[in-house]
């Protein structure tokens, strides 16, 4: 005969609960205030040879200097919610070294893109 009886689990869950559906570091970071002492919140674009190479928002600050960002193969101020490609380490002399540019939202890096993508047209 097996015994039948259920036991219930009272021990509490292992680290913080699962995310519910649409959030995600940027949800947070887009929701949240900028702070003067740190990237986080921060739009990037790469620039190499007049172009736009990198498009990306910083979600995190893992430590001094080292920052989490969310890479995206084109930022659309229209929709917000849409997810990057990837997210990625890396740390603020990548930054110094490359030719990178910050804009405090994406209404700023769109203008940018447009007057990129505006002029290299032009030359074509």
């Amino acid at each position: 005969m097996t015994d039948e009886t259920e036991t219930q689990d009272t021990s509490e869950p292992i680290g913080p609960e699962p995310p519910g559906e649409g959030r995600s570091r940027r949800t947070f970071i887009l929701e949240s205030a900028l702070g003067p002492g740190t990237l986080v919140g921060s739009w990037v674009l790469g620039i190499e040879k007049g172009e736009v190479t990198f498009q990306a928002l910083v979600v995190g600050e893992c430590q001094p200097g080292v920052y989490l960002v969310e890479i995206f193969d084109q930022i659309d101020s229209e929709s917000k919610d849409r997810g990057g490609q990837c997210q990625r380490l890396m740390q603020l002399e990548q930054f110094l070294e490359g030719d990178f540019r910050f804009f405090d939202d994406d209404v700023w890096v769109r203008r940018v893109l447009d007057a990129y993508q505006t002029h290299n047209r032009s030359e074509v």
